[in-house]
């Protein structure tokens, strides 16, 4: 059974590779000698932060074309609320457009949040030239973000690593 130096919910580094896990189980592996460079910095916390924006934006898009058309049927909701048939159909209506649209807002909020609150993240790019990204949130929780510093610097090369002075 091996050993695990550091453990996430997406990430485990024994002696000598950096695993990739989803449920508990490896699907990918990362020896330490197919990373060309490591840093640990505060950044976003996806790989792609500009889709990941540009999907929030197009969450908002149908928010802004539903509101700006629907302007002159809820001006006309409120007129009709002393009939009390159309209220029930009214209000229906008006729950439907709400939930709809907090939904959709709730979405872009969460995809806004994603892209630009930075947290601390291990960025890996590998020789081949793709890039891993993977929160540091558990190590950071566990006050070990200082060991992982200490043990990367001991497997890498000084000119592979990349620190910034502001994570301790």
């Amino acid at each position: 059974m091996k050993k695990y130096l550091f453990q996430t919910e997406y990430f485990r580094i024994t002696d000598f590779e950096l695993e990739m896990i989803r449920s508990g189980f490896c699907f990918k592996s990362l020896a330490f000698i197919d990373i060309s460079t490591i840093k640990i910095i505060r950044s976003s916390r996806v790989k792609r932060p500009i889709l990941v924006f540009l999907f929030g934006l197009l969450l908002l898009a149908p928010v802004v074309y539903t509101l700006s058309s629907s302007q002159g049927y809820l001006s006309s909701l409120v007129r009709e609320l002393d009939e009390p048939v159309s209220t029930v159909r009214s209000f229906k209506f008006f729950g439907y457009l709400l939930l709809s649209i907090g939904l959709l807002i709730a979405l872009a909020i969460m995809s806004f949040r994603l892209v630009f609150v930075p947290v601390l993240v291990l960025k890996c790019e590998l020789n081949d030239g793709s890039l891993e990204v993977f929160d540091l949130k558990t190590i950071t929780d566990e006050h070990k973000t200082y060991e992982l510093m200490q043990f990367l610097r001991a497997k890498f090369n000084e000119n592979q690593l990349d620190f910034t002075t502001e994570i301790l």
